[in-house]
């Protein structure tokens, strides 16, 4: 049975990842644990705030 889902960085987050953590009754998981920053429209760098929100999550 799980216990909990945790969202720990999603695009909603300001970056781009769906990095999950999963608890059931016998198990830990830890699914996509990445997050990272891309160019955006028109090749322009991240924005300042995306970055921060990078290093928080």
């Amino acid at each position: 049975m799980i216990r909990r889902i945790v969202p720990l960085a999603f695009d909603s987050f300001g970056v781009r990842s769906m990095a999950t953590f999963v608890e059931t009754d016998d198990l830990r998981i830890l699914i996509d644990p990445r997050v990272f920053l891309t160019p955006g429209s028109y090749g322009l760098e991240p924005h300042p705030l995306e970055w921060e929100r990078l290093d928080e999550t």
